[in-house]
């Protein structure tokens, strides 16, 4: 009766086993001519290298407010001991987070928390922008919708500085004695607007748009003409344009005023632009 018994479970083992196997082949055999057998065959590998694991703690210390700017790291043999990993893995972590831009490394002074991501990103920005083919045109349009994003806004909070201040640039431009005088205010003015609002991040991707835009400007004006060329009254009436357009408060105004400003370029009629803004400038309060 035993020997029936065990006859029995044998057979049901055998079974079992045999379903097992093939369900695991015909599993195999329905991934096998498809991208899923890849997956099926190659699964991701959850352990990472122990640089990579000091890197993304260090992240979430700061994520979760543990570390703070200026907040100092111990020294390098410190976190060894402390990680029980090697002092090149730790040297490794160090460098990678140094190259994102979370810290600062200063020799013989210690390892703090910066926020340099940003200035890291305008680095790397202008190699994004060329490798994805972007061109001039491209940049002034985007730039042109953030700028009027940025002066939106301002018009909503409208500090009570902003007219004085506004005002002080055009002053300062009416007694500009040389071109680049007038291009360094038009830079100064670029910066206020996206620094006055109450929103950060449109003073960080403005540092971004800068970046490109200069070096953009850089390559334009060796191959063709540039705003040097532009008669020195004329360039002062196209920024003067430009402030009276934010001052105006009033959205068609402005969308006139950012429209000369971006897309007029050196060689294309600045005269019309001059003797329109003339009477223009006639029809509006003074600044």
């Amino acid at each position: 009766m035993l020997q029936a018994y065990y006859r029995g479970f044998k057979r049901h083992l055998h079974l079992t086993f045999k379903l097992a196997s093939n369900k695991i082949y015909n599993m195999y055999k329905k991934f096998r001519t498809c991208e899923e057998r890849k997956a099926f065959m190659y699964e991701p590998i959850q352990n990472k290298n122990t640089s990579q694991l000091i890197v993304d703690q260090i992240k979430n210390m700061i994520l979760s407010g543990k570390l703070k700017i200026g907040d100092k790291l111990p020294p390098e043999r410190e976190l060894a001991e402390l990680y029980k990993v090697s002092r090149t893995s730790v040297r490794e972590a160090l460098k990678a987070l140094e190259a994102i831009g979370v810290l600062e490394i200063r020799q013989g002074g210690g390892i703090y928390i910066v926020n340099d991501i940003l200035l890291k990103m305008s680095d790397n920005a202008s190699l994004v922008f060329s490798l994805s083919g972007g061109t001039l045109e491209d940049l002034t349009n985007f730039r042109y919708s953030f700028e009027l994003a940025a002066i939106n806004i301002l018009y909503k909070e409208f500090p009570d500085n902003i007219t004085d201040a506004f005002k002080k640039f055009a002053e300062q431009i009416e007694n500009a004695k040389t071109q680049s005088e007038v291009m360094n205010i038009d830079l100064e003015i670029h910066k206020f607007i996206p620094s006055t609002i109450s929103n950060p991040i449109f003073e960080y991707i403005y540092n971004t748009i800068e970046t490109l835009y200069n070096k953009n400007i850089e390559f334009r004006n060796a191959l063709g003409p540039s705003w040097d060329d532009i008669p020195l009254e004329h360039t002062k009436a196209f920024l003067l344009n430009l402030i009276n357009g934010i001052l105006s408060r009033d959205i068609a105004t402005l969308e006139k005023a950012l429209n000369y400003h971006y897309f007029l370029y050196p060689g294309f009629d600045n005269d019309s632009l001059y003797e329109e803004f003339v009477v223009y400038g006639s029809n509006q309060p003074d600044i």
